[in-house]
């Protein structure tokens, strides 16, 4: 069934309170679109404008016009074309520029108002999923409360979500906390499907090389304790995230992030890595996985194109026990609302919601606080 209706976000949860949907859990898959509607500047064309010009010759630049200044696509073509040393040139550039001129430095960028507003949208659901990279969910997440006698909490029964990542106590090892696919992983509610540029693989020593590992873990505030890059002399208890992935990056150790041009490569990146398999199978929501309930979900899509590069995604929705689908749309965009109803399968019921009623960042009727 499809109900070409556009409602509110208000609306839409309501519809989901529908007496065939009373016993589904309510999901969100979100893209760059809920970044974007905070950061303008973390479009594709916004980073290419950022690039040194100087080392982007013109056919890359009429590639980059050609492609509407989608690094994705970009990537895609070069790839289909066996130049794969551009293309992983084109992947790095990406990643030091979004670090670097794109990216907020730190959480205090992000006002407390605003991951107020975006905490309050996230609560409406039980399980987040995400193929952005960006910090934003994780620093909105991190002022949830952690502890139910917390008395500033609003909502009853909800807490921050978990992201699976245990504690790690080796002290042989600076890593803090690591993705062991243990039971603790399995209650993970935010999952970065693409990865995100605080994850990473660990290195070990084999003889007089290093290689990576399989397993995956995390940075988190305060991990490499040290002196200040600002004020050399004054010592410091923590440093920033992006702080620390900064200083990785130079020494040539990436994120775990998943930014091939094809939905095909995208799927075997993900299956190299413990976290993105589990990730992406905890996403596909399968009748007789055991780490859901047999219900079925109801999947709100916020901010999310799905397009050519996202195969993998709508192949794992349309396989997946959902039962309906919420979908946001921006400004009544048809093309969009076209391009939906003929990718997802047609046993799912689909309705459309505006992107603008959600107001995640701005939202000043909060039901939900932090002071």
């Amino acid at each position: 069934m499809i109900d070409e209706n556009i409602y509110s976000f208000k609306e839409a949860l309501e519809k989901t309170k529908n007496i065939e949907y009373q016993k589904g859990e309510l999901h969100l898959l979100f893209g760059n679109g809920l970044s974007m509607d905070k950061y303008e500047n973390f479009n594709y064309k916004n980073i290419f404008l950022n690039s040194d010009k100087t080392e982007i010759s013109d056919t890359f630049t009429d590639l980059f016009k050609k492609c509407k200044y989608n690094f994705e696509k970009v990537i895609r073509i070069l790839q289909k074309e066996d130049e794969l040393d551009d293309a992983e040139h084109i992947q790095l550039g990406f990643l030091e520029i979004f670090l670097t001129k794109t990216h907020p430095k730190s959480a205090l960028a992000l006002k407390l108002a605003h991951k107020n507003s975006c905490a309050t949208f996230f609560l409406n659901f039980t399980q987040l999923y995400t193929t952005n990279y960006d910090l934003l969910p994780y620093w909105v997440n991190m002022i949830i409360p952690k502890h139910k006698d917390n008395n500033q909490r609003k909502l009853e029964n909800r807490l921050r979500y978990t992201d699976g990542f245990s504690k790690n106590n080796d002290e042989g090892t600076e890593l803090t906390h690591v993705w062991f696919n243990n039971k603790f992983s399995k209650t993970a509610e935010l999952l970065y499907l693409h990865g995100a540029v605080h994850l990473f693989k660990e290195l070990r020593n084999i003889g007089d090389k290093q290689t990576l590992s399989r397993f995956d873990y995390k940075l988190t505030y305060g991990d490499m304790k040290g002196l200040s890059e600002e004020k050399p002399s004054v010592k410091i208890t923590g440093t920033s995230l992006i702080s620390q992935v900064k200083k990785r990056f130079y020494k040539k150790s990436y994120p775990v992030m998943v930014f091939e041009g094809d939905s095909d490569s995208k799927q075997k990146i993900i299956e190299k890595s413990l976290y993105l398999s589990f990730a992406f199978r905890n996403f596909s929501y399968l009748k007789d996985d055991l780490f859901h309930s047999h219900k079925g979900r109801i999947l709100f899509i916020h901010g999310h194109s799905l397009g050519q590069e996202d195969t993998h995604i709508v192949q794992a929705i349309n396989n997946s026990h959902t039962v309906a689908i919420f979908c946001s749309v921006f400004q009544k965009d048809q093309q969009h609302i076209e391009h939906i109803k003929n990718i997802i399968n047609k046993d799912i019921d689909l309705y459309f919601y505006n992107a603008e009623s959600a107001n995640v960042w701005n939202n000043n009727n909060l039901n939900f606080y932090l002071q």
